[in-house]
């Protein structure tokens, strides 16, 4: 690779010219040529840098090709997801009320079953997108607010032909200098849809793990 040298703007009249004055504007601009445009692919283990981009006709368009010593080949900017993975396609990571998450934002995954009306296990799954930092904890502490929660989602808590619904929510508990824990809330009740909702049946105040007819799991991946 050419070394790019800061050129000599000083001269005057009695300065001599010489071969190294030459030498110089060659190298520098054998430097710009190969600098003249590169693409970088860096994967978890490799790099790959190529020093000229082309534009070769294939059919009624033209495909983007780098070109390297003379060599045209494919634009090496395809990633393979398989081998490489992203925040978005790997698993979901199993967590309980008493796991602390780094700060950040995540996929919150809640797996919930009720037998709360004596009938069978039934119930749902729900995604919510929660995300919380340091400094929503500092402020939020200033002002005395209350720790922010997902919204609410409503499920069918029986087996039957009149469904039965009632309501869950993730919310934060607990947040320290490291993270914040979360747990799954539920309504303290439910109702069919011709009920006349009351503040008990809407709110979900209780937490799950604390009400013996509920069984639930929460997953989570962080994607930021």
């Amino acid at each position: 690779m050419p070394t790019y040298n800061e050129p000599k703007n000083d001269y005057t009249r009695e300065d001599q010219v010489t071969p190294s004055i030459f030498n110089e504007l060659a190298e520098n601009e054998r430097y710009l040529y190969a600098k003249r445009c590169e693409v970088v692919r860096k994967t978890a283990s490799t790099e790959t840098q190529v020093n000229e981009l082309v534009f070769q006709k294939n059919g009624d368009y033209y495909e983007p090709k780098t070109r390297k010593n003379g060599t045209i080949s494919a634009l090496p900017l395809k990633v393979d997801v398989a081998s490489e993975g992203t925040k978005l396609v790997d698993g979901w990571t199993e967590f309980t009320k008493d796991t602390l998450l780094p700060y950040g934002t995540y996929l919150i995954q809640s797996w919930i079953s009720d037998n709360s009306t004596g009938v069978g296990q039934t119930g749902t799954m729900v995604t919510d997108v929660i995300s919380f930092y340091s400094g929503n904890n500092s402020e939020l502490t200033y002002r005395n607010f209350e720790y922010p929660m997902g919204p609410n989602h409503y499920y069918v808590a029986n087996d039957r032909e009149a469904a039965w619904y009632r309501a869950i929510r993730i919310k934060i508990t607990l947040a320290n200098a490291n993270g914040f824990k979360l747990n799954l809330f539920v309504t303290q009740s439910g109702g069919y849809i011709s009920t006349s909702f009351t503040g008990k049946q809407v709110i979900p105040d209780q937490a799950a793990n604390t009400l013996s007819e509920i069984q639930y799991k929460m997953k989570y991946k962080r994607i930021m």
